[in-house]
């Protein structure tokens, strides 16, 4: 189909693409890469394999590649997970303050920083209250008395509470209404590509943001077209959805995928 958004997009970015490798000649560095702990030169291949099936994948819309490709994905991204795990569990046994590394760990696993700002003020029963002391207290009496208080709330809720069915006719008795996306505009499109940050990284297109900004006047007209034409059809691009498909392991990759608004 020509109208498709998806075709649409795929011809635009090839001719972008080509113009794109035309203007740069690639050149090959070898470099020592920081590699994460748990990740074996096995890992790495499945990655670097994983890539490949995406790339093979980008111009073949056919339901069994995309379900080898999905299937793929989750195996690499539960090896990984099995890997990362033993790895954890060998530091902290070799560890010996075990309960210091395994707080280091959660730290660094949840990006946990240090805050130095104490809290000097809460309020309590629309009074501001300074003393830390009285902080615990109330703090201590909220956590201590906060299950009686919900198990009770929840039981006079059960007691009220209707069918789902019941439910479903009261609030839903009308049709709903047609969703209308109001297109979008160059103002907008401008704006969301001057909001990206300079970065020479890039995703499976091998384009960098810096690269996207620098050609903008000359990209911004199609990509409003795209945009808009994605909006009239209720689509989502496959670009898009391959994002979400493969964003799971600790190599990630764009996935593959379709789905409609």
């Amino acid at each position: 189909m020509e109208d498709d958004a998806n075709t649409f997009f795929n011809k635009f970015l090839n001719i972008y693409l080509r113009i794109f490798h035309s203007c740069f000649i690639k050149k090959h560095t070898n470099f020592n890469i920081i590699s994460k702990p748990w990740i074996t030169k096995g890992m790495q291949t499945s990655c670097n394999q994983k890539r490949e099936l995406y790339l093979k994948l980008r111009d073949n819309n056919e339901t069994e590649h995309k379900l080898y490709y999905k299937h793929y994905c989750k195996i690499l991204s539960k090896v990984i997970k099995e890997a990362k795990k033993l790895h954890y569990k060998e530091v902290i046994s070799k560890s010996k303050n075990k309960m210091k590394t395994t707080w280091n760990i959660i730290h660094k696993e949840t990006s946990k920083l240090t805050n130095g700002n104490n809290i000097k003020s809460l309020r309590i029963n629309d009074h501001v209250v300074y003393n830390q002391i009285t902080f615990a207290n109330e703090l201590s009496n909220y956590f201590l008395n906060i299950a009686g208080s919900i198990s009770h709330k929840r039981i006079n809720e059960k007691e009220e509470e209707a069918s789902p069915l019941q439910n479903l006719f009261k609030y839903f008795n009308q049709p709903f209404e047609d969703i209308s996306w109001p297109y979008t505009s160059a103002k907008e499109i401008n704006k969301i590509i001057d909001s990206l940050k300079d970065k020479n990284s890039s995703g499976y297109d091998e384009i960098s943001t810096k690269i996207i900004k620098i050609s903008k006047p000359f990209i911004i007209s199609p990509l409003i077209n795209i945009c808009n034409k994605m909006l009239a059809q209720g689509i989502v691009l496959y670009c898009i959805l391959l994002s979400f498909l493969g964003s799971s392991s600790d190599y990630k990759i764009h996935g593959y995928g379709n789905s409609q608004l």
